[in-house]
């Protein structure tokens, strides 16, 4: 699926809207549309999660996508952000769709803003589910959130 709404951040796009507010740490930079988990009291981007000592923790603590609070890392006090952990948003891939992927097909993260799909199924890494069928050539889908906090 084409993004329904080009030209904006990745993202939320349609369909009940779940939020929750949490804080960003002073320092860290973290943009519109990023995938965030929780680590303590704050959010932390795929690349900031996988960055910390020892086996990254992103899909254990996966809690939604920031939509509000966008940080510029010289920030001195913490931020306070909107977090969404449900509705239907778009990511892009890294790389176009090799194939048909119908709906219910998991998806994971792979960056802070990208996303893959995952046709193992793999619940320890899932962050979603396809809510559009993907075609091949794709460059990203519509799915539907699944918070591992939230949920």
């Amino acid at each position: 699926m084409s993004d329904p709404n080009p030209g904006a951040p990745p993202g939320y796009r349609q369909g009940l809207i779940s939020s929750v507010v949490a804080l960003i740490k002073a320092g860290d930079k973290v943009a519109i549309g990023d995938l965030v988990a929780l680590e303590g009291n704050y959010v932390k981007t795929y690349r900031q999660m996988d960055a910390l000592p020892g086996p990254s923790e992103f899909a254990d603590r996966w809690l939604g996508i920031l939509w509000y609070g966008a940080t510029t890392g010289a920030e001195a006090e913490d931020t306070q952000c909107t977090v969404y952990f449900g509705g239907q948003c778009y990511h892009p891939f890294a790389a176009p769709a090799a194939a048909y992927s119908p709906v219910g097909t998991f998806v994971k993260a792979t960056d802070d803003a990208v996303v893959a799909l995952d046709p193992t199924a793999n619940a320890s890494t899932m962050i979603g589910k396809v809510c559009w069928p993907v075609q091949a050539g794709d460059q990203g889908c519509l799915y539907e959130l699944r918070s591992k906090i939230m949920s």
